[in-house]
């Protein structure tokens, strides 16, 4: 999707970035006020996920995680949220002003990714607020783009 050289981020190594949107999209409704509480907030999520029967940082790390581990992960910071299946563009939006994060993938299924949708989007442009570096989500036709693939979004996770 970027084109990756060093020095690597997140993402380039790991598959972290639903860690990274649950954090961000706190941040964003103010419940995550800085660096410090973001890293408090990274740690007890990554202490969690070693605690829980069958539960695996490494495997985390280098396998990523599945929708529900999104919605445990909001829980476990003391939020709620629930998951759309299959969202449309106005749930999108709507959702955005609550608060939401979106899992998406190419068409091409060699890249999924999660990332939290800006207050300020629209039908036809999704901003983004994420840890890999995207800017946006652009409607095409029918279909959305990020930078210039073809995606699918597949979870809405909106905070209630």
């Amino acid at each position: 999707m970027i084109e990756r050289n060093f020095p690597l981020q997140q993402g380039d190594l790991d598959y972290f970035c639903s860690i990274y949107a649950v954090i961000n999209l706190l941040h964003s409704k103010g419940a995550v006020a800085d660096l410090a509480a973001a890293g408090e907030s990274f740690t007890l999520l990554i202490n969690e996920i070693d605690r829980v029967k069958g539960g695996s940082v490494a495997a985390t790390a280098t396998e990523g995680t599945d929708g529900e581990d999104v919605i445990w992960f909001v829980k476990k910071l003391k939020f709620k949220a629930v998951e759309i299946k299959n969202p449309s563009a106005p749930e999108i939006v709507k959702s955005a002003q609550k608060g939401a994060i979106i899992f998406l993938r190419t068409t091409d299924t060699e890249f999924d990714h999660y990332t939290v949708v800006a207050a300020d989007s629209e039908e036809g442009r999704l901003g983004l607020l994420d840890s890999y570096g995207f800017d946006a989500i652009l409607r095409d036709g029918d279909g959305w783009t990020l930078n210039g693939k073809s995606i699918e979004i597949l979870n809405l996770y909106v905070l209630v």
